[in-house]
């Protein structure tokens, strides 16, 4: 996933825009040409920013970024939905009881247990 991606969601349970971003790991990659500056309409991830509010913008750099294990917060609901090898998992909570999701949220749960646990516990 990469940063701009928050730009263009929000909360599937409450709508609220936009979502918290913590990485826990991301990779380098090749930057695709940027055809327009600012890449993000409204909101920079990568500087946890409105667009207006920047001073310096970055869009390349910005996307030689690829995140692969994260996770997405709502500070209105509180809810929170993984990224698993770059795909962001938004499924609202009524959906979650699907055995295959369900699945993918154990594989992250454990394996960033201690994250998750600081991340809930300061939102």
């Amino acid at each position: 996933m990469k940063y701009p991606t928050v730009d263009i969601i929000a909360c599937p349970t409450c709508k609220y825009y936009p979502l918290n971003l913590k990485v826990f790991r991301e990779t380098k990659v090749r930057a695709p040409s940027v055809t327009r500056k600012p890449f993000c309409e409204i909101f920079c991830a990568l500087h946890n920013k409105y667009v207006i509010e920047l001073t310096h913008i970055d869009c390349e750099e910005c996307l030689t970024h690829d995140i692969v294990w994260g996770i997405l917060c709502c500070p209105n609901c509180k809810e929170y939905y993984p990224i698993i090898l770059g795909v962001p998992i938004m499924y609202p909570p009524y959906l979650r009881q699907n055995l295959r999701i369900k699945a993918l949220l154990n594989i992250f749960t454990r394996k960033f247990r201690l994250d998750l646990a600081n991340i809930l516990c300061n939102t």
